[in-house]
């Protein structure tokens, strides 16, 4: 099973971005982290933070271990761009564009693990589908018909 998270228009080129995500890929969540911290890549913090969301999902949402996971794969697109001028010689304008970034980190596991059970209390009857009674179906009445 795969995990996600993502950062919408982050405000780092993705030329820049590239830089400090693309070695993380196949790395083991924990030796990411590790790698991510100590860069001195300012698009290293963004990611490290969305890593950490990641996982935060995969433990709370799906009962995953974080020493069972795994980066499978980090996507770079191109956010939206700002334009902005800048004055140039002979009364010309330059276009300065302020590019962002969206970012996908997928995490997946080493091994994969089974689902748990559902627990039941003790004197507890598991509950079958054949136990389950269906809703009655309210009767149509034949009254107020035409002739």
């Amino acid at each position: 099973m795969e995990i996600s998270a993502q950062i919408k228009h982050l405000r780092i080129a993705p030329r820049k971005m590239r830089l400090a995500v693309n070695f993380i890929k196949g790395m083991d969540v924990t030796q990411a982290e590790h790698q991510l911290e100590f860069s001195k890549k300012s698009g290293a913090e963004p990611v490290l933070k969305l890593l950490r969301s990641a996982v935060a999902n995969a433990e709370k949402n799906h009962d995953f271990q974080k020493s069972n996971l795994f980066v499978k794969n980090v996507v770079l697109n191109d956010g939206s761009v700002l334009k902005r001028f800048q004055p140039r010689a002979f009364g010309r304008a330059s276009v300065l564009r302020k590019r962002s970034t969206h970012v996908r980190v997928v995490l997946a596991e080493k091994k994969p693990t089974q689902p748990k059970k559902a627990e039941t209390k003790p004197g507890e009857k598991p509950v079958a589908q054949t136990d389950v009674k269906k809703p009655a179906q309210a009767k149509k009445s034949k009254t107020g018909t035409k002739k």
